[in-house]
């Protein structure tokens, strides 16, 4: 890199958060003035210009993501007010006219903290959003329709580490695994192609989950130690590599780089084989008796929501069950009588709700997790604030309090060595 594009922010107040785009074209700034703007390259003189600004929240903007562009341009943000907002441009409004970015969607914080991090994950034109506020209550959140991102349901919500304190110094952040394949797609092809892979720091720890087959999260792996509170966490992309790549950047000044190794429990994975078979035998022999006839008596105060009922079984209970086995008898007739589509989807499993306990490891896995510290660096930058690597996850970024980003490369012995450093406040 021989020079920096500078250019005035316009902000009233710190800078919290600069995002990229996924084309490394638009760049995304909020502050804590409770404003973001959005920032366009021009594709000739490569100036950044102003696109439009708008009041995002109603205090300090804590982060800022990008959506993948596969749905329109989104941005999402959390902030002080305890809300997270989700953004959708409208290009018929003009720009710098506070409207070119309009709320699609909003969601409270269920908790007492606020939002402090958040990431989106994208496989092909499906979306995910991750959400942690500052005492480690984790939501993970889908949208209804992929087609459009104005509706969002939970399907999880988990505690990552015990509740802090009051007035304890906390420290959350995540990010979800971006690669469009991780090692357990490499190492099981079967394995479902949308299971998603969390890192997060928690306090003085740092965390991986990753869904089971049930698409709930799992406890996977613990990277310790570290001797203060984790700032900022990044994990890298190209699983080609046979390995994960994960830095962490700590408040001790100090930069970890570790290495997580994923291998298969052959053992384990033709067990579970074997009890899905049998579970789906099961469940088509339950399904084909209940058709033939079973009572259906729910009582009165049923746990099952109305609105999931089909209208026979909306009743007041006092059905008799024989007008309920009657009605059982002519649906599976029904049912029997229509011709059967091959091309049908399978409806997607339904999620139990979340809880606020940490969550466990999954002891039946398929898939065991171990990890190899292959650096801890001693940054000079007194507290450092955040980490990331490059595309190509080759190169590592760092910056902290004394305002010097540093870029660390691994020499041929494994070895990660500083090669060069920028003072961004030097004039």
């Amino acid at each position: 890199m021989t020079s920096f594009a500078d250019f005035p922010s316009g902000h009233q107040d710190a800078v919290t958060v600069t995002r990229f785009n996924f084309y490394g074209n638009r760049i995304l700034t909020a502050s804590s003035d409770h404003h973001v703007k959005v920032w366009d390259q021009d594709p000739k003189s490569s100036e950044w210009t102003l696109t439009d600004t708008w009041r995002a929240h109603d205090a300090e903007v804590r982060d800022a993501a990008w959506n993948g562009p596969f749905t329109g341009q989104h941005v999402g943000t959390v902030g002080e007010d305890m809300k997270f907002k989700l953004w959708q441009e409208d290009t018929t409004q003009p720009r710098n006219s506070g409207r070119r970015f309009f709320n699609c969607f909003r969601l409270t914080s269920p908790v007492r903290a606020p939002y402090v991090s958040l990431d989106f994950r994208n496989i092909a034109l499906e979306s995910w959003l991750a959400l942690i506020t500052r005492d480690g209550l984790l939501t993970v959140l889908e949208p209804v329709n992929p087609d459009t991102l104005s509706e969002w349901q939970q399907i999880d919500q988990f505690r990552v580490c015990a509740e802090p304190a009051r007035g304890e110094e906390t420290s959350f952040k995540l990010q979800f695994h971006r690669d469009p394949m991780d090692m357990t797609h490499i190492l099981h092809p079967g394995w479902d192609s949308r299971s998603l892979s969390l890192v997060v720091a928690a306090m003085d720890t740092v965390k991986i989950y990753r869904t089971d087959a049930n698409r709930k999260f799992y406890h996977a792996l613990e990277l310790a130690p570290h001797n203060g509170l984790v700032r900022d966490i990044s994990w890298a992309t190209g699983s080609i590599r046979g390995f994960d790549l994960i830095a962490s950047g700590c408040k001790d000044g100090k930069v970890r780089v570790w290495e997580v190794y994923t291998t298969v429990n052959d053992k384990t994975s033709t067990r579970q084989s074997e009890s899905q078979r049998n579970n789906s035998r099961a469940q088509q022999v339950s399904t084909l008796t209940a058709g033939l006839g079973s009572p259906l008596n729910l009582p009165a105060s049923s746990n099952i929501p109305r609105a999931t009922l089909s209208p026979n079984q909306q009743y007041d209970g006092q059905q008799q069950p024989q007008e309920a086995s009657q009605s059982n008898i002519s649906s599976a007739l029904a049912a029997s009588s229509r011709p059967s589509n091959p091309y049908a989807s399978t409806p997607t499993p339904t999620h139990t709700p979340g809880t606020l306990t940490p969550r466990p490891g999954d002891r039946d896995g398929i898939f065991s997790h171990t990890a190899k510290q292959v650096a801890c660096i001693d940054s000079n930058h007194l507290d450092v604030w955040q980490v990331e690597f490059s595309q190509a996850g080759d190169c590592l970024l760092s910056s902290g309090d004394d305002g010097v980003i540093r870029f660390w490369k691994r020499s041929v012995d494994g070895e990660w060595l500083e090669f060069a450093e920028a003072d961004v406040g030097d004039e």
